[in-house]
C-alpha cells in the first residue's frame, strides 16, 4: 500500500467528503504534500535573493515595453500629481496643476479644466480656484508617494510637475507590478518545495498573465492591490501564522485604495479569528487603521467614507447571466479565452474547498474569495470594463487565482494513464497561448485600437464578436486620432 492510498483510506473514514474523494482520485497525490496547516516548507534564505532579482528584472521587462497609445490619461490620470501634492505642500489639492494641464494642452488628455473634470471634486468651503481633490480612492497616491521622493531627490523639484508626474506613474506601475511579482514569489516558494512548481506559477504570474499587459506601464488601483493582497497573503503564512495579526496593515491599505477589497479583507478576518493568538492584535490594528482612515475622511469630505465609496455602480442582487459568463468565455473580455491556463484553477478550488482541513487555509480563502468576486462581476448590468484590453476585472483577484494554480498543476501532475500526456499537452499549449496574448498586447496598437473603432460602449455586441477579436486586431495604417475634447478651458474658466 503507498503513502497515498494510506492517507486517503484514512480520510475517508473520517471526512464527510468520501464521495469526492472516491470519484476523484486523481486528486490523492495532493493529500501527502507539505503544505498543510502544521506542515509548511521550510523557507530557504537564498529565495529571498533570488525573489529581488526575479523583481527587478521584471521590472526592466517592464519598463522596456511598448506604452500604450494614451498611458495614464484616463481614471488614473491624477494618482502621482496627488502624491506629488502631498510631498510638496501636505495637501491633496491639484489646483496647482491647472495653469500647467491649459498651457501645455496634452493631446491624450481628454478634458483639460479642473473645473469640468469628472475625476475631481471640490471641498466645501474652499476659495474659488482651489480645493480640487481627486474623487478615486488615496491608495494608489500613498504608494506613489516614496517614487515622488526618490525623484526630487535625483531630479530637484520639476519646473512641469504634470509633465514629470505623467513619466513617473509609467515608474510607479512598473514598480508596482515588479513588487508583486517579488512578493508572489515568496509567496509561492512559502507553500511549495518544487522548484519546477515555484517558477512555473510565479514567472506565469509575471508574464504570461493579464498582470503583464495590464499593470506594466499604467498605474490604476488594481496595480496596487496586488501587492498588498500579496502582503497579507505572505503574513497569513510566514512565522507558521503567528505573525497573520500584522495582516491587517495591508487590508487597511487594500481598502483605502478599492471599496471592493472588503470582500478580501473579510475573508481574511475569518481565517484570522480561528487563529489563537491572533485576534485581539488583528482586531486592534485592523480597527485602528480603518477608524483613523474614517476620521480622515470626515475631516476633509464631512462623511465617514469618501464620496467615491458611495458612487460606485449600482449592481443590487440580480445577476445577469450573460456578465456571470462573459467575464469567464465572451471572445473579447473571457479570462479564460486571454489567460486559459487559469482554467486549472477549477480543479485547484475544488481541491481548496473539499481538503480544507488537510491544506493551508490559504487556499480556500483564495478559492472563496475568487468565487465571490465572480458573484459580483455577475450583479453588474455593463461588464465590459470600458476602454480595456481583456479580463480587466480579473486582474483584481490575479493574486488568489495564481494561488489557486498550485494545486491545479498538481492535479495535472498527479494525471495516470492516457490523460497525463494530453492534459499536459493542453496546459503546455495554454501557457505559450497566455505569453502570446500578454506580449501582443504589450507590443501592438491593434487591441488597444479595437476599444475605438467602434466605440466598445456603444457596441457592447462586440464583447461577443468572435469574427473580431480583440486579441488578433491589426494596427491601423494610421495612429488613432487625439482624444476628443470635452471641456475646454476657453468655455469653462478655470
Amino acid at each position: 500500500m503507498t503513502a497515498s492510498t494510506a492517507v486517503t483510506g484514512m480520510i475517508s473514514d473520517t471526512n464527510r467528503n468520501e464521495l469526492f474523494l472516491s470519484t476523484v482520485s486523481t486528486l490523492d497525490p495532493l493529500m501527502t504534500r507539505p503544505e498543510t496547516a502544521t506542515g509548511l516548507p521550510v523557507p530557504r534564505r537564498s529565495d529571498l535573493w533570488r525573489a529581488i532579482a526575479l523583481g527587478l528584472f521584471s521590472c526592466l521587462v517592464y519598463l522596456a515595453m511598448p506604452q500604450p497609445a494614451h498611458p495614464n490619461a484616463g481614471d488614473n490620470l491624477w494618482y502621482v500629481p496627488t502624491a506629488m501634492s502631498l510631498v510638496h505642500h501636505g495637501d491633496l489639492d491639484l489646483s496647482e496643476f491647472a495653469g500647467e494641464l491649459r498651457a501645455s494642452d496634452p493631446a491624450d488628455v481628454w478634458i483639460d479644466c479642473l473645473d469640468a473634470d469628472p475625476r475631481l471634486l471640490k471641498l466645501a468651503g474652499r476659495p474659488a480656484g482651489r480645493g480640487w481633490v481627486s474623487h478615486y480612492p488615496i491608495g494608489p497616491a500613498l504608494f506613489s508617494v516614496p517614487v515622488v521622493v526618490v525623484s526630487d531627490w535625483a531630479l530637484g523639484r520639476p519646473r512641469t510637475p504634470l509633465a514629470r508626474a505623467r513619466q513617473l506613474a509609467i515608474v510607479a506601475a512598473a514598480t508596482s507590478a515588479a513588487l508583486a511579482v517579488a512578493l508572489m514569489f515568496c509567496l509561492i516558494a512559502r507553500l511549495v518545495e518544487e522548484r519546477w512548481l515555484l517558477w512555473t506559477v510565479t514567472l506565469f504570474y509575471a508574464f504570461a498573465s493579464p498582470h503583464f499587459s495590464t499593470h506594466h506601464s499604467e498605474l490604476w488601483s488594481h496595480n496596487v492591490l496586488q501587492v498588498f493582497m500579496l502582503m497579507a497573503l505572505l503574513f497569513l503564512v510566514a512565522a507558521r501564522g503567528r505573525v497573520a495579526w500584522l495582516g491587517a496593515l495591508p487590508l487597511a491599505g487594500a481598502f483605502l485604495t478599492r471599496p471592493d477589497a472588503m470582500l478580501f479583507v473579510l475573508a481574511y478576518a475569518a481565517v484570522v479569528l480561528t487563529m489563537p493568538g491572533q485576534r485581539l492584535a488583528f482586531l486592534s490594528v485592523l480597527g485602528l487603521a480603518l477608524g483613523g482612515f474614517m476620521l480622515w475622511s470626515h475631516s476633509l469630505f464631512g462623511t465617514y467614507l469618501p464620496p467615491y465609496y458611495h458612487t460606485l455602480q449600482t449592481t443590487g442582487l440580480t445577476l445577469h447571466p450573460s456578465a456571470l459568463l462573459g467575464t469567464l468565455v465572451s471572445p473579447n473580455r473571457g479570462v479564460f479565452v486571454f489567460t486559459p491556463v487559469l482554467v486549472l484553477c477549477v480543479p485547484g478550488a475544488l481541491v481548496a474547498v473539499s481538503h480544507r482541513k488537510s491544506l493551508h487555509p490559504i487556499y480556500a480563502l483564495s478559492a472563496v474569495v475568487t468565487v465571490a468576486y465572480w458573484i459580483m462581476f455577475g450583479t453588474l448590468p455593463w461588464w465590459g470594463g470600458g476602454f480595456s484590453v481583456g479580463p480587466r476585472y480579473f486582474t483584481l483577484v490575479l493574486p488568489l487565482m495564481t494561488v489557486l494554480l498550485v494545486p491545479g498543476l498538481r492535479w495535472v501532475a498527479g494525471l495516470r494513464g492516457w490523460a497525463r500526456p494530453v492534459v499536459r499537452g493542453l496546459v503546455a499549449g495554454a501557457m505559450v497561448w497566455s505569453l502570446f496574448v500578454q506580449v501582443r498586447i504589450c507590443v501592438s496598437s491593434g487591441p488597444h485600437e479595437w476599444n475605438y473603432e467602434p466605440n466598445v460602449d456603444v457596441h457592447p455586441e462586440q464583447l461577443w464578436n468572435w469574427s473580431d477579436l480583440q486579441i488578433l486586431r491589426r494596427p491601423r495604417a494610421q495612429p488613432l486620432p487625439d482624444l476628443p475634447r470635452v471641456a475646454n478651458c476657453s468655455t469653462t474658466g478655470n
